[in-house]
């Protein structure tokens, strides 16, 4: 038998670690090392415990992994050798060292977690001190990377998670749609196997996402970089959402722009692209109807929608929309009372809304900008107009509730005369009929709802579309957009308007509502080049096949046929129904999107979907023999 052991008796500071979890890993690798000899069986449960506590005890532990600089397997020491600033030699701080635990693919591993510190005089470093991958400055952690060098990746001094670990989480999340809750079980349970569950902290499956989250944001921070971005160092103890929130503009045009690229490089066709909305990946948004502004650079146009914000807990409100009626109120003379219904994309670009004023007492009535009427009016009136909407989208379901009941209750009726009538037939006739519905008192064998036959309520909340999503016909994710309040046409058609001017060469759009696109399109071409570049005869608009029988208009079927000769012939080999193929493995992420805050929602989707486009062009470039 060969066991690897490192001897830790020549360095004295390595005997101030915890003997418990040293105990604890050497006996896990001790079983380990004899499993793998086929020894296990020999040695009794005592006789392997008596053995693991001598080993401890004279210093003897497994052979750790390294990850930075350090010259022993129990500590981790960043790998810098000189001050960044000044370039002198950089001190160890063996003193102020944190025990820490270091998620890894073979279970928890705990070491001593040693910081550096530049002491020379004038840096502008001196004493700041260095972890392993970020450095403490007046209460922030700033990240240094780069992210290739690393191979654990620190949160706290005290905590972190090993790259292999996050590779692995990464891809299980794309291929497997594995979620931060369930590997956290899977953690848990391997510490359990090593003793080291108590070093674990309590909120395990936040640090996960929170490292899995920052991870992934400092590997596109270092990629812009390399393009040449000038981007400031990520602060790891900000919140995730405002970092996010800073750098989305640049990460979501770097992954568009990628993607393009590497659609060209590919050789992939992009002269037919199938669009498609998927309403499974939603997420909670404020209730503020009319508040936030989607803008077209394209078209030049805006789109009033309702704010896209998170809700504050237990309100249907975002922070910036949860304050109550605003006491001021009561010293303005008139209120804000309605508001212009907005119409689609027109000639020009409204980018307010006209609101309908009233003096109080009084029946005068006054149409103006929103500018010219009170921010808190405002905001008052349309915090009231997105509670209304709620409460008679709640009145509805309450209402087709109550008209379920009393059909159930007339069928429960109907039931009861069939289960007499079944009571007085005889055997043979019981063999050879069933009824139509169960009995009740075989719905009632046990106390859960699971069967299939009867209805339950569903709270309403105010929530996003969902996303419209571009694909190519390999199954490629060119661009995708949430969508708020429906999948109205006019958002459809500025994505459309994003699509072409990033693909110019599209000149076929494929969609299961092509008929209204295609007019609503024509309808503006007269507003400008682009729009006129959008509409027909520029670039034509064809149903998909798997919903074209849904279109009973003779116009659908002579425009938007797919089976036309002249659209026959272009989509020979695409797959229309590449959209829903996608979702099914898209809509898979639900019951994780649908917890999600505004920017960990935009930012976990289009990592995902980052991830299944490199998978589908590498078996373009590279592709697998049969």
């Amino acid at each position: 038998m060969h066991f690897s052991i490192m001897l830790k008796n020549s360095d004295p500071f390595l005997h101030n670690m915890d003997p418990i979890p040293a105990l604890a890993q050497t006996r896990s690798w001790l079983q380990q090392s004899l499993a793998a000899e086929d020894v296990a069986a020999l040695l009794p449960d005592s006789a392997i415990s008596t053995i693991s506590h001598g080993l401890a005890t004279r210093g003897a532990v497994p052979n750790l992994p390294f990850f930075g600089s350090e010259f022993d397997p129990c500590l981790l020491i960043h790998f810098a050798i000189a001050c960044q600033h000044c370039k002198h030699t950089i001190a160890i701080c063996k003193s102020d060292a944190h025990e820490a635990v270091i998620l890894d693919i073979v279970g928890p591993i705990v070491k001593q977690h040693v910081p550096l510190r530049c002491r020379f005089h004038g840096c502008q470093g001196k004493g700041k001190y260095q972890w392993y991958n970020y450095i403490s400055d007046n209460g922030k952690h700033v990240f240094c990377g780069p992210t290739t060098a690393l191979r654990c990746f620190m949160l706290t001094s005290s905590f972190g998670v090993s790259i292999a670990y996050l590779e692995q989480l990464h891809f299980r999340m794309v291929r497997e749609h594995a979620s931060f809750a369930g590997e956290a079980d899977v953690a848990v349970r391997f510490a359990e196997r090593s003793g080291l569950t108590s070093k674990l902290p309590k909120r395990l499956r936040l640090y996960i996402s929170q490292a899995w989250y920052l991870w992934r944001i400092c590997v596109n921070v270092d990629r812009l970089r390399g393009k040449g971005a000038s981007i400031p160092a990520v602060d790891l103890s900000e919140d995730i959402e405002a970092i996010i929130s800073k750098h989305w503009g640049r990460f979501a045009a770097d992954f568009e722009d990628s993607t393009a690229q590497a659609v060209r490089a590919a050789g992939a066709a992009a002269d037919v692209i199938v669009i498609d909305g998927n309403a499974k990946n939603r997420r909670l948004v404020c209730a503020a109807a009319l508040r936030h502004k989607l803008h077209s650079d394209v078209l030049q146009r805006t789109i009033h929608v309702c704010c896209p914000r998170t809700p504050l807990l237990g309100s249907k409100f975002c922070r910036a929309h949860a304050e109550a009626t605003c006491p001021s109120a009561a010293s303005y003379d008139y209120e804000v009372v309605g508001h212009e219904v907005l119409g689609a994309v027109g000639t020009e670009d409204r980018q307010s809304i006209q609101v309908k004023v009233k003096k109080k007492d009084e029946d005068v009535c006054l149409w103006v900008d929103e500018a010219v009427a009170h921010p808190d009016l405002v905001r008052q009136y349309f915090q009231k107009y997105g509670l209304d909407k709620l409460d008679a989208a709640t009145a509805r379901k309450r209402k087709r509730a109550s008209e379920r009941k009393a059909q159930q209750a007339s069928m429960e009726c109907a039931m009861a005369k069939v289960e007499a009538e079944w009571a007085q037939m005889t055997d043979a006739e019981k063999a050879q009929a069933l009824p139509e519905r169960s009995a009740p008192q075989d719905l009632l064998a046990v106390g859960c709802k699971t069967h299939k036959e009867s209805m339950a309520e569903i709270a309403q909340l105010a929530k996003t579309a969902g996303i419209v999503c571009a694909c190519l016909s390999s199954g490629i994710v060119v661009l995708a957009r949430e969508v708020f309040g429906c999948e109205s046409l006019s958002q459809r058609y500025f994505f459309v308007a994003e699509l072409l001017a990033r693909y110019p060469e599209c000149t076929l759009v494929v969609h299961d509502d092509a008929c209204h696109l295609h007019k609503f399109a024509l309808a503006r071409a007269d507003m400008s080049a682009n729009a006129a570049r959008i509409a027909p005869p520029h670039v034509k608009y064809v149903c998909d096949v798997f919903h074209m029988t849904g279109h009973t208009n003779e116009w659908c079927r002579v425009h938007c046929n797919p089976k036309a000769p002249d659209f026959a012939a272009r989509l020979k080999g695409v797959r229309t129904s590449v959209c829903e193929f996608t979702f099914t493995w898209l809509s898979a992420y639900k019951p994780q999107t649908k917890h999600m805050s505004e920017w960990g929602f935009k930012f976990f989707l289009q990592e995902m979907v980052a991830s299944h486009n490199e998978h589908i062009l590498d078996n373009l470039l590279s592709p697998s023999e049969p």
